[in-house]
């Protein structure tokens, strides 16, 4: 049948027939084969990261809210965070959710990324407090600022208990 289309009829004809997903899951299935590998991570973002999470410091003092998502979270104090957009770095994307979700404007406080091995793919920022006024959006009832030296833990969700205790070295 290619014999008589002309190159381009033969070009258009393979653009119809082209699907990336396909040709992406047949060269995944591939490099498995060939490396032994049980998964390979196609995710194009090259840090690795799918959401950035800040942790804001003031001071002695650190910002949580109240969030209102409907999973495990409810109810619980969390720190400000969501998905990274595009090929965006982690460290702007925990500025950026922070100010979209708080109000508040931070910046980073050592430029490291820290991520918890029960969440590979989220990123944890800590964040100097620079300005701004809380304004929660719609995924917290309430926001505050919370004195370090006396954090209500069994209000805290625990995920963001975990990586707290770890950033500010604590044994509590």
């Amino acid at each position: 049948m290619l014999i008589n289309m002309d190159i381009n009829e033969i070009i258009q004809k393979s653009l119809e027939e082209f699907d990336p997903k396909s040709e992406v899951e047949f060269l995944v299935e591939e490099l498995k084969t060939l490396t032994g590998a049980s998964s390979i991570k196609t995710d194009p973002k090259k840090h690795g990261y799918d959401a950035a999470v800040g942790i804001v410091t003031k001071g002695d003092e650190i910002l949580l809210g109240i969030a209102t998502s409907d999973d495990d979270r409810f109810g619980k104090l969390c720190f400000p965070g969501g998905g990274i957009e595009g090929d965006e770095h982690p460290l702007d994307a925990a500025v950026r959710e922070t100010r979209e979700e708080t109000g508040i404007l931070g910046t980073p406080t050592n430029n490291k990324v820290i991520s918890p091995k029960e969440k590979p793919g989220v990123a944890f920022v800590m964040l100097d407090f620079v300005g701004g006024d809380i304004a929660p959006n719609n995924e917290f009832s309430s926001l505050g600022w919370y004195p370090l030296n006396d954090l209500p833990w069994d209000k805290i969700y625990p995920q963001n208990v975990d990586m707290l205790k770890k950033l500010i070295g604590t044994d509590i």
